[in-house]
C-alpha cells in the first residue's frame, strides 16, 4: 500500500500537539498579610489589616489552631471582622489583650461575624483560637481588624505582626506555623490654616491695607522645613479679590 508521507506527517503532528499537557500553576499557600494605607496622608486616619491563610490540603491540626495579630502603639482597632474559615463549622474564641496578662475581652464569635472594639483602650494584640478540630482544607480568609492611626503616638511607623499556629492535640501548646509582619508609613504633615492679621477691617475706595501672614501652622511627624535646607520647602500663596492693586510684599 503506497503512503502518502506528506500527508502522514500533518496527521502525526496534530496528534502530537493535540496531546500536549497545559501547565498547571501552583496555588499559593501560606500566611499573607495586608493593609489598607501604605503611607499616612493625614495625622490621625483609618486603618485597615487583613490577615489569610491558604491550607496545604494536607497537614490537620487535631488540636486547633490559633491566629494572632499584634499591634504597636498607635492604631487603635475599633471592628474585627471574622471572616470565612472554610470547612470549620464550630465557632471560634476571640480574646482581646492590653498590657495585662488577663483579657480585655472574650467571647465567642462565628464566622463572617463581627466584633465591636471600640470599647477597649491599649489593644496590644487579638487572638482568634478554633474550638474543635481544623481539617487539612481549612482556609481562613480576610480576617480584617479596622481602626485609626494616630500618627503622633505611632512616630514614624507602625509595624503589624500575624502569626498562625497549631497544634496536634488540645493537651500541647501552640506551635508557630508561619508569621508575617507589615509596616505603615506614618510620616506625615498636616499644614493647618495659616494665621493672618489686617490692620483695617473696613475699607473705602484708595484705602491701603497691611495684611501680615503670622504663622503658617501644621502637626505631623515629618518635618517640612528647616533653615538648614535639609528638608522640602513649603509653599505659601496668596489670593487676592479683583481690582485689588499689590504694591509690596515683605519677607522675614
Amino acid at each position: 500500500m503506497k503512503i502518502d508521507r506528506k500527508k502522514s506527517w500533518v496527521f502525526l503532528l496534530g496528534t502530537v500537539i493535540g496531546m500536549q499537557a497545559l501547565p498547571v500553576l501552583a496555588q499559593e499557600t501560606g500566611l499573607s498579610l495586608a493593609q489598607k494605607v501604605d503611607n499616612l496622608t493625614q495625622t490621625v486616619q483609618e486603618q485597615e489589616y487583613t490577615a489569610s491563610y491558604e491550607s496545604d490540603g494536607v497537614t490537620a491540626y487535631d488540636g486547633g489552631t490559633n491566629l494572632k495579630m499584634t499591634f504597636e502603639p498607635g492604631f487603635t482597632p475599633e471592628t474585627l471582622h471574622i471572616g470565612d474559615w472554610s470547612d470549620y463549622e464550630e465557632v471560634l474564641t476571640v480574646s482581646v489583650y492590653g498590657n495585662e496578662n488577663a483579657p480585655l475581652y472574650r467571647g465567642e464569635a462565628a464566622e463572617n461575624s463581627e466584633v465591636e472594639l471600640g470599647g477597649y483602650e491599649d489593644v496590644k494584640y487579638i487572638t482568634l483560637q478554633t474550638e474543635g478540630a481544623v481539617p487539612a482544607t481549612m482556609n481562613i480568609e480576610d480576617v480584617t481588624v479596622t481602626g485609626e492611626i494616630d500618627s503622633k503616638i505611632s512616630g514614624d511607623a507602625i509595624k503589624v505582626i500575624a502569626e498562625y499556629s497549631g497544634r496536634q492535640n488540645s493537651s500541647e501548646s501552640f506551635n508557630t506555623i508561619e508569621t508575617k509582619e507589615i509596616v505603615t508609613n506614618c510620616k506625615v504633615y498636616d499644614l493647618l490654616p495659616p494665621v493672618i492679621t489686617l490692620d483695617k477691617t473696613t475699607l473705602n475706595q484708595l484705602d491701603s491695607l497691611v495684611a501680615v501672614v503670622n504663622s503658617v501652622p501644621g502637626e505631623g511627624t515629618l518635618a517640612v522645613f528647616t533653615r538648614d535646607g535639609n528638608h522640602d520647602s513649603m509653599q505659601t500663596s496668596c489670593s487676592t479679590v479683583r481690582k485689588f492693586s499689590l504694591m509690596q510684599i515683605k519677607v522675614p
